[in-house]
Formats: structure tokens, C-alpha cells, sequence
């Protein structure tokens, strides 16, 4: 059925999400000091599903029997809100990193959180640190890591889906990565941009049919 147009928000689920994503960064930071992080993707999908569950959203994954576990994949999605990320790793399967501003590194104990995760960082006014991003992602994608990344650079205003930026593709065609279409549904209604609170409802987590991506031509 739809989602209601007005979705409820609960300041205790607030309130016990932001509680259970805390917990996980103090796991973390302690356990990626002795462990690779690889070995920790377990627990903390498991704490990061928590975390969506204790704010209410109800999360349902469409299309997860087209994807092959046991390789990479580009993963592109629509950018909703400012943990779409966090979505992307608790639901879909395998080790994932992701790129995000440079500016979350400044954020305590996320920022080194990520950078121990392997998420790439950009300065997005700076040209020479966006080419370094996308060579770090080659990188990652040739040693077996997943990347999910979101081609319209920037969250979504009002939902909709924006123009895409070129350089997403070009890291596709470079890496010949299995590209995979993800389609977040609902998240945009649930945590709209400044809200103070998560609201509750349905979250839909759409996989579409993978492709390769073609081989780049002479000319490029």
C-alpha cells in the first residue's frame, strides 16, 4: 500500500536510534584497532539494521537475488537524505565504502570511523582531489570492495531525481565494474531536509537488473 502523507515521529526512537549508531561507533573505533575492518561487516550491518528499526523505518530489499555476493559491484543510487550510506550498507550485501564530502572527516569519531572503513573523501572544489577520488575508487573496486555512489553529487531538494554528473560512469567504465541501478524509495518522506527528527514508516530498497558497463572507446 502507499505510505500516509504524513509520516509520525517519535522524539524516544530518535532518541534510541541515535543511542544505537553511538554504540556502533564505540565498538568500532576499539574493535578496527585489533580486527580488519572486513571482519567486523557482520556486526555492524546487524547494528546498523537495529538503528533503522528502533526509529521505525520499515526496511524491504526488491531484487537482491540478481546480484552475485561474491563480486564487486557499483552500486547507483538516488541521493535522498544524508544517511542514504548508512541504508546502502546495512541492506545491501557485502563490504561497501562509499564517497562522501571532505568535510564529514571534521565530524568527531565518525570522521575516523570512515576513514578506518575505507570511505573515499573529496574536496569537491578542488579538481585535482576528485581525480585522486576516483583512482582511490578503482582501487578499492579492483581489491574486491563494493562502492556505492550517487551520480547526482548531491542530495535531492525535493525527491526528484537530478541531472548526472559525468564522473560516476567514467569510474565504471575504467574499473569494467558490474554497475547494479539502486532505487531508494521512501526515505526522502521520512527524513526530509531539515527536519529535526526521523520519522517513522516504509523504506524500500529497489536492485535493479546489473549491467556491465562498455568497454571505453578509442576516442575517450
Amino acid at each position: 500500500p502507499p505510505p500516509s502523507p504524513k509520516a509520525p515521529a517519535s522524539i524516544l526512537r530518535n532518541i534510541g536510534g541515535a543511542g544505537v549508531f553511538l554504540s556502533l561507533i564505540a565498538f568500532f573505533l576499539p574493535a578496527s584497532i585489533f580486527v580488519r575492518p572486513k571482519r567486523l561487516i557482520g556486526p555492524v550491518k546487524a547494528m546498523l539494521r537495529l538503528m533503522f528499526r528502533v526509529v521505525g523505518w520499515r526496511v524491504r530489499v526488491v531484487g537482491s537475488e540478481r546480484l552475485d555476493p561474491d563480486r564487486p559491484h557499483v552500486y547507483i543510487s538516488n541521493h535522498v537524505t544524508a544517511i542514504d550510506h548508512l541504508l546502502a550498507l546495512a541492506y545491501l550485501p557485502g563490504y561497501i565504502v562509499g564517497l562522501e564530502k571532505a568535510e564529514t572527516l571534521k565530524v568527531p569519531l565518525y570522521g575516523w570511523a570512515a576513514r578506518r572503513w575505507g570511505q573515499v573523501h573529496v574536496d569537491r572544489d578542488n579538481v585535482e582531489s576528485a581525480a585522486e577520488s576516483w583512482r582511490t575508487i578503482e582501487a578499492r573496486l579492483a581489491a574486491g570492495v563494493s562502492v556505492a555512489l550517487y551520480p547526482e553529487g548531491t542530495r535531492s531538494v525535493d525527491g526528484r531525481l537530478q541531472p548526472f554528473k559525468r564522473g560516476v560512469f567514467h569510474i565504471a567504465v575504467n574499473a569494467r565494474a558490474k554497475v547494479v541501478p539502486v532505487t531508494l524509495k521512501g526515505p526522502h518522506r521520512l527524513m526530509p531536509p531539515g527536519s529535526a527528527l526521523v520519522r517513522q514508516g516504509d523504506v524500500e530498497v529497489v536492485i535493479g537488473e546489473p549491467f556491465t558497463a562498455p568497454e571505453p572507446s578509442l576516442g575517450a
